[in-house]
């Protein structure tokens, strides 16, 4: 659990730098990264406790049974890297759909992950 609670004092810590204003963000942004956290937080959710039964984590990068550690941390990385996209100048007006998508993708995990009967 150590490893979750350092890559959130990590992403937390450069909040403030990149972007100080958070009414610089659309409409459209906030909801499709809100959307992005609640699916990664349920994939995340729902392959511990697939891992907690039989299952085995299809990901080649984290190994058959990682640790709830290191899935918070991937999560966290990917959201962090989704936060710096959002306030990143130049890439344009359409930085919601990078939200979207990987709100389906996680979302779509947590749903493959909750039909798995592995115990």
């Amino acid at each position: 659990m150590t490893l979750a609670t350092l890559a959130l004092a990590l992403a937390l810590t450069g909040c403030a730098s990149l972007r100080p204003d958070a009414d610089e963000w659309t409409d459209l942004e906030r909801y499709s990264f809100g959307l992005s956290i609640a699916a990664h937080a349920a994939d995340a959710a729902t392959t511990i406790d697939a891992l907690n039964g039989n299952c085995v984590e299809l990901n080649p990068l984290l190994g058959s049974h990682p640790s709830a550690g290191s899935l918070i941390a991937i999560k966290m990385l990917a959201l962090g890297l989704q936060y710096v996209v959002y306030n990143s100048p130049g890439i344009g007006d359409n930085t919601h759909v990078y939200g979207y998508i990987a709100a389906a993708i996680a979302g779509g995990s947590a749903l493959w992950n909750l039909q798995q009967d592995c115990n």
